[in-house]
């Protein structure tokens, strides 16, 4: 098979690595098409071609989603369309909602609990007490890979009790099997 060095690389690569180009001797360009997509910042996807529309949309950006919001033609055509196809967009979210009803009751429970986490965090905590809090998750995920057995990370007094409100702090940790946490639930 025919070989060539690329011009621009240096590299001896065969034809094949090369683009047509009509007006040369052999019908073959001169430099390989890697290095003619490097170099090249029209060609979608190339490096340059990325650096460019990057700088140019963060040049125009403010412009962009102004004419986004001012466009009136944008807001008519979804207000319409919304009217006109009201009753089958409510039946396609209602079906979804119906048969992902496990993600939104998941979704909403992971946020109540992270919201909880996050107000029962005080601000007084120091840097080592923040480290000491992800020692115990990361002494719940190694013990986790080191038996199999999933572990959890639990506080003492639970967050949201009955009775009694812990805090999010390092002396209120400790790491459980999954199971035995679990059957605590939220007591104390």
């Amino acid at each position: 098979m025919p070989t060539r060095v690329c011009k621009s690389c240096g590299i001896e690569k065969e034809f094949s690595e090369y683009g047509r180009r009509h007006d040369c001797k052999d019908g073959i360009r001169p430099t390989c098409k890697v290095c003619c997509n490097k170099k090249r910042p029209s060609r979608a996807g190339s490096v340059k071609s990325k650096e460019y529309w990057n700088k140019w949309y963060s040049k125009n950006k403010e412009s962009l989603l102004e004419r986004r919001k001012s466009n009136e033609s944008i807001k008519e055509y979804a207000r319409r369309r919304y009217k006109e196809k009201k009753a089958d967009i409510n039946k396609q979210q209602s079906e979804y909602r119906k048969t992902s009803r496990h993600k939104f009751l998941n979704r909403k429970k992971e946020a109540k609990r992270r919201a909880s986490k996050i107000e029962a965090t005080p601000d007084w905590l120091t840097q080592d007490h923040e480290r000491q809090i992800e020692e115990f998750y990361w002494l719940a995920k190694d013990l986790q890979s080191v038996t199999g057995e999933v572990y959890h990370v639990d506080h003492i007094a639970p967050l949201k009790g009955k009775n009694i409100c812990g805090l999010h702090v390092p002396w209120n940790l400790q790491v459980l099997p999954a199971d035995i946490n679990l059957s605590k639930s939220n007591k104390f």
